[in-house]
């Protein structure tokens, strides 16, 4: 279970990559993970599966950009 003061990291990216950035701290206690990236909801599965979280970064007008 993670604490308020454990390490956060924080990935912008959207690809196979950041899943694989995800897993390893997951994978440990006390790591708290977030991923960042444009709406993908296959990414956003499992991103969630492993353990982290996923949001979806949406401007205010609605659009996206990276």
């Amino acid at each position: 279970m993670t604490k308020p003061d454990d390490p956060v990291m924080i990935i912008v990216r959207g690809d196979a990559i950041a899943l694989g950035s995800v897993q390893a701290p997951c994978a440990l206690q006390r790591h708290r993970v977030v991923v960042l990236w444009r709406q993908a909801s296959g990414l956003a599965l499992a991103v969630e599966g492993v353990g982290a979280v996923f949001i979806a970064a949406v401007r205010p007008d609605g659009s996206v950009q990276f």
